[in-house]
């Protein structure tokens, strides 16, 4: 807003985010009732394309809600239909924002206890990545324990969860539930109790899978190189481990 009405961005933004605002502010335009509105501007010959206005982060969530949930606007359609609705209208720079690398953590447990779930949530995420900023997660009483509060306060981690009933609040930990479900299944035992035993083999297989909303694998996107396969081994034996020259990886996260 400081930008179209004075011309000139407020001191202390750096070029990076310069860039970034530019690009958007090329398409927006501040009218008389002082909503600021924005065209695409590879958008903006097609007559039946309206400008949108531009919503502020308060603002952002109600709007969801209202054309998701609510009978007459919403009908708890999908989030391509629910988005459709809401682009024609409104617009904001993350509108729509893919999680980036697909990359999965899985860790088998004996219990469901709070105990539990912060322990392997230590071990295997926390003391490996470091502190993750944002935990999203449902409503089960382990998860709102006050030691997961806790942990969460200590290691200053946002915590977000998902509406009651409601499991396409966390659409993408939902759909990788049931992939993992759908592989698990086909090497396990008839009485069920050995799926910890292939939980660590169906994880690889799946971050070293091409993802259809990425178009690469979760292992590259994650490490910047591909893994040597078995396969790999007996085919060549000098096989070239793919260490990209050119930092493949921040291509990707730059994009």
């Amino acid at each position: 807003m400081s930008f179209l009405e004075t011309g000139s961005f407020p001191p202390g933004i750096s070029p990076e985010l310069r860039k970034t605002c530019s690009e958007y502010l090329a398409g927006c335009t501040l009218k008389s009732n002082g909503c600021l509105y924005y065209l695409n501007p590879s958008a903006a010959r097609r007559p039946s394309v309206r400008p949108a206005i531009v919503v502020p982060s308060p603002l952002r969530e109600p709007i969801c809600l209202s054309f998701h949930d609510s009978p007459s606007a919403g009908g708890h359609f999908s989030w391509k239909k629910t988005l459709a609705k809401i682009s024609r209208r409104f617009f904001w720079p993350t509108m729509r924002e893919d999680v980036f690398n697909k990359f999965a953590i899985t860790s088998p447990l004996p219990d469901c206890t709070s105990v539990t779930v912060a322990h392997a949530l230590a071990t295997n995420a926390v003391f490996i990545f470091g502190t993750m900023t944002t935990l999203v997660s449902d409503n089960a009483s382990y998860l709102k324990s006050d030691l997961l509060s806790e942990l969460g306060r200590l290691l200053r981690i946002g915590r977000y969860f998902t509406s009651p009933y409601h499991h396409e609040g966390n659409g993408a930990c939902e759909r990788m539930f049931a992939t993992f479900q759908e592989m698990l299944r086909t090497y396990i035992s008839s009485n069920q109790d050995d799926w910890d035993l292939f939980l660590p083999a169906c994880t690889f297989a799946y971050n070293t899978s091409v993802h259809s909303s990425t178009n690469d694998t979760p292992f590259f996107l994650m490490f910047g190189r591909d893994p040597v396969f078995n396969i790999d081994l007996l085919i060549r034996h000098g096989i070239e481990r793919h260490l990209p020259t050119n930092d493949d990886s921040s291509i990707y996260k730059e994009s």
